[in-house]
């Protein structure tokens, strides 16, 4: 009489329900580690755009303004100094908080990464654990304290990233405050010393007021 009890197939099968339910532990985790790797790229992206168009810009209307209002540098120059220099700082903040930025995802990424294997190692631990082991792996205590220490190294990288973005919304407005003072106080230039600026007018030949007949 043939005995139809094959042990194989049901540690076989025993593995298939192992693998199925590591992976339905562990697929929020592993979601959350992907679109955090994502999020790091767009965040990054997004503030070098913000300090080129804050800082960036308020340093390529310096010249403009002095050109356009006609301003003597020799009197204005400490406030142009002090204009340019808060937007270049704010520039410098910008920079570092972008490497905040990316780190603060990077770090969540590696502790949902870490939260996966505690879960899995957990979920594997069950299926084998023997009489008189304990009830939490070793293994997933370990991940599970290496994903604590990730996400608060991560809370630290987004408050020093706030930090340094409002430090750099700060300098772009010192900087523009130093640029509005430096248009309302500087005085123009002499009139010979300013440029001779061509257009239509100064094509235009105009009548000596000493030919004109009453």
């Amino acid at each position: 009489m043939s005995n139809d009890h094959d042990p194989r197939a049901e540690i076989r099968e025993e593995i298939k329900l192992e693998h199925l339910e590591v992976e339905h532990f562990t697929a929020p985790w592993r979601a959350e580690a992907f679109e955090s790797g994502k999020a790091a790229v767009a965040f990054a992206q997004s503030i070098i755009r913000t300090s080129q168009l804050l800082n960036g810009g308020g340093l390529l209307a310096i010249p403009a303004l002095v050109s356009l209002f006609g301003l003597d540098v020799n009197i204005g120059k400490t406030l142009l100094v002090w204009t340019g220099f808060s937007f270049c700082l704010g520039l410098l903040c910008a920079w570092i908080c972008n490497y905040f930025a990316y780190y603060s995802q990077d770090f969540r990424s590696r502790a949902a990464s870490e939260k996966a294997g505690a879960a899995e190692m957990q979920v594997r631990h069950n299926h084998r654990r023997a009489h008189g082991d304990p009830i939490r792996s070793p293994e997933s205590e370990e991940h599970s304290k290496n994903s604590h220490k990730l996400y608060r190294r991560s809370d630290r990288a987004v408050l020093s990233g706030v930090a340094l973005s409002l430090l750099s919304l700060a300098c772009f407005l010192i900087g523009a405050y130093f640029g509005y003072r430096t248009v309302t106080e500087t005085p123009q230039r002499p009139i010979a010393n300013m440029p001779p600026v061509v257009g239509l007018p100064s094509l235009v030949p105009l009548p000596n007021p000493n030919q004109i007949k009453p």
